[in-house]
């Protein structure tokens, strides 16, 4: 969704020479022209807190990488990818490749007291030092285990099972994605200690609007909006990976 990714940023105000710029994460398979997303992102300096589908396509790299860095002619790649995905994949060069993977899985902004996540992050100490799953797969958790669960049939909420910022412990202010909440505002949620999560995911791709959050210097916050222009695929309470996260 470039042309909603362009108006945003110029909405917003961004100076390439004195902001800061991070999205969280799927320039990949979130409506039409992924390249397009992932190489305006690059030519306007933005840092990336990589997506579960970014990484899907770093990690069907690796496997086809096999195949000319090893003189493995007959490796077969494990991973498939369906038609509208292997449209995806063929549009991307290496460096809009090179470009995703320079991304990080958590990205702090300490002066703001921030991490900028995709999808979520679990209670613990050390919130900017968690495994990759943990950043792009993190939706419900069992609630007591707060062991991370598999969506229901039909994308639902998974049975004895809460949203991850229910239980999030921390102190830092958790900006993410993934996970559409509400189609027209961002989800803020605070906990006792005073942390808050922020989720900026209002469903572009679903006809809803794409959201940015600004932390400004006076220590102020201000939110931006575009509406989508136009609905790529029905809303679903959520997307699967082969696991079902």
């Amino acid at each position: 969704m470039r042309l909603e990714f362009e108006e945003l940023v110029e909405k917003c105000g961004y100076r390439q020479d004195v902001d800061r710029l991070i999205l969280v994460g799927d320039l990949c398979d979130r409506g039409p022209d992924s390249a397009g997303c992932v190489r305006y992102a690059k030519e306007i300096g933005a840092e990336l807190a990589i997506g579960n589908h970014d990484d899907k396509y770093l990690r069907y790299r690796r496997h086809e990488q096999k195949k000319t860095h090893t003189g493995r002619k007959n490796y077969k790649n494990p991973m498939r990818l369906p038609p509208e995905k292997q449209e995806v994949w063929d549009s991307l060069t290496d460096d809009d490749l090179d470009y995703i993977e320079s991304g990080k899985y958590c990205v702090p902004v300490w002066e703001y007291n921030a991490l900028v996540v995709h999808a979520g992050v679990l209670p613990g100490p050390y919130p900017d030092r968690r495994e990759r799953e943990e950043y792009i797969f993190t939706r419900y958790v069992h609630k007591d285990t707060h062991r991370l669960l598999a969506l229901g049939p039909n994308f639902s909420q998974p049975p004895d099972s809460i949203y991850w910022t229910e239980i999030y412990d921390g102190t830092a202010t958790i900006v993410y994605g993934h996970h559409v909440r509400s189609m027209t505002e961002p989800i803020i949620e605070t906990n006792d200690k005073g942390g808050r999560t922020i989720g900026i995911d209002t469903g572009a791709p679903f006809g809803g609007m794409l959201t940015c959050v600004v932390f400004n210097t006076d220590g102020s916050e201000e939110y931006f909006h575009v509406q989508s222009k136009k609905t790529w695929r029905q809303h679903q309470v959520g997307t699967k990976d082969k696991n079902g996260r």
